[in-house]
């Protein structure tokens, strides 16, 4: 089976142009059907977009991997190539440093992708950094998520830079911390999330949602819960406080 990635031209013929395609491996046989492209990433020339698929009652990555393709002058494609073979997540950043041209991306044993949880996405605590000069694969420090997400990491609300293996704080810790938010949930009385958040220039605008346990809508091993509150806030990047707009 072949998977295609294409350009709609939104402004101007309104057609569809295809950019890449490539045949999937042999070991994707029995779920070729599920294959699909997921993260697209612009850099330079050069377009990085990172495949594969989900399949179980958890909503787990099963397998996939990362490939770019350069674009001519006229926006045509030159060539492409296999960035990544083995991914684990969807996740990828792309950044430019010191002329080199450096991946980020999931491949731990220990960590796979799911499309299932509390949060807009999590953070991977672990992931290996390619540097495409060198060749050379090293474990950075760095906790890697989706781009344009918002995530909970050391007890803040973050947004990871474009292009940029770094995070800007859309809420700081104090106010995380007065909301009741945590990493992780296992079964407790009451969760608290953070929603529906929204970057407009410097402004932020996001929606605290508060829930309590039901258990009588478990479904299976996965916790039921019933939502009480969600109060929208603004806050402008770098306060320590925000400004309440409504409740409901």
């Amino acid at each position: 089976m072949q998977i295609g990635l294409y350009r709609f031209h939104m402004y101007e013929s309104g057609s569809l142009e295809e950019i890449d395609r490539f045949t999937l491996d042999e070991d994707y046989r029995y779920e070729s059907s599920n294959v699909a492209v997921m993260e697209v990433s612009m850099l330079d020339n050069v377009l990085y977009y990172s495949y594969g698929y989900y399949s179980g009652t958890a909503g787990m990555f099963q397998q996939g991997g990362i490939n770019c393709v350069e674009l001519g002058g006229n926006g045509k494609p030159v060539s492409r190539k296999n960035c990544v073979k083995e991914v684990h997540a969807e996740e990828f950043l792309v950044e430019k440093e010191g002329g080199n041209i450096q991946i980020y991306y999931e491949d731990g044993d220990d960590y796979y992708g799911s499309y299932i949880g509390y949060w807009n996405d999590y953070v991977y605590l672990e992931c290996s950094m390619k540097n495409f000069t060198t060749g050379r694969v090293s474990d950075p420090a760095f906790a890697l998520s989706r781009a344009g997400s918002y995530v909970y990491l050391d007890g803040r609300i973050v947004m990871i830079e474009e292009h940029q293996a770094a995070y800007t704080t859309v809420i700081p810790k104090n106010l995380v911390s007065s909301y009741g938010c945590k990493r992780n949930y296992d079964n407790e009385d009451t969760v608290t999330l953070i929603r529906d958040l929204e970057r407009v220039g410097d402004d932020v605008y996001y929606t605290v949602e508060k829930s309590v346990r039901n258990p009588e809508a478990d479904m299976g091993w996965r916790p039921a819960y019933q939502r009480q509150e969600s109060v929208r806030y603004k806050i402008t990047i770098g306060a320590d406080q925000a400004e309440r707009l409504y409740s409901y």
